[in-house]
């Protein structure tokens, strides 16, 4: 290409696309590396934030780095993360495994973060009327994806506006937060500097009467020697 691409705009005549915005980012971590900031630029003016794993390698030590750094200072209202591929680990045991531990991950960083197993190919098929990449978990997964899609409209496409006002009460409430804690510390700073401001006078007083002593008895002494002469 000529020139670096910020971004591609898809326009697509769904009803879902009527009222939101959907932004796909690059992925994060080693590889992706370069796209970390870009990322993380855009989650600033998100509303909502879904977050999509790989179900065979869920929440990596990388993955939780930067939902702590970069996801929870966004004060979103929740945060849902999805374990695409489920398809992928062969039993229902095997996916509620997978689940349970991303879960108990999710929850060590908030309390505010969902978790969804699901299948995307498997939604895709099934809507289309195509074979399913593994019968015996169509049940299953059907159900996953059915969870995830209504807490979806349900959490953040029929809430978006309270989501907006919420965040931006949230947002508000962190920025005055941080303004408290400069002005404290501001305020530290200049109690500090006022008692050494106060305890360099009272030394300059007290080396100010020392030396007015000094120079006292230093005429009393002139004087003597001036009379003896």
């Amino acid at each position: 290409l000529p020139a670096p691409v910020d971004y591609i705009e898809i326009k697509e005549n769904a009803d879902i696309l009527k009222n939101i915005t959907i932004i796909d980012t690059p992925g994060i971590g080693e590889i992706m590396k370069s796209f970390d900031q870009q990322v993380a630029d855009y989650l600033i003016n998100a509303d909502a934030l879904v977050y999509v794993l790989s179900a065979r390698a869920p929440l990596s030590l990388t993955e939780q780095t930067f939902i702590s750094s970069f996801v929870l200072p966004q004060s979103f209202s929740s945060v849902f993360l999805v374990l695409n591929m489920a398809d992928t680990l062969e039993t229902v045991e095997n996916i509620e495994k997978v689940r349970k531990l991303t879960t108990e991950r999710a929850a060590s960083i908030s309390p505010d973060i969902s978790v969804f197993a699901v299948s995307a190919l498997d939604e895709l098929c099934r809507k289309l009327n195509l074979k399913r990449p593994e019968p015996e978990l169509a049940t299953y997964l059907e159900a996953g994806y059915l969870e995830f899609e209504n807490a979806l409209k349900n959490d953040i496409i029929f809430q978006k506006d309270i989501i907006k006002s919420t965040r931006s009460i949230a947002l508000t409430r962190m920025l005055l937060k941080e303004i408290t804690l400069r002005v404290n510390l501001l305020q530290n700073s200049l109690d500090t500097d006022a008692s050494a401001l106060a305890a360099s006078e009272e030394a300059c007083r007290n080396q100010n009467g020392e030396l007015l002593g000094s120079i006292d008895r230093h005429k009393a002494a002139l004087a003597g020697e001036i009379d003896k002469m």
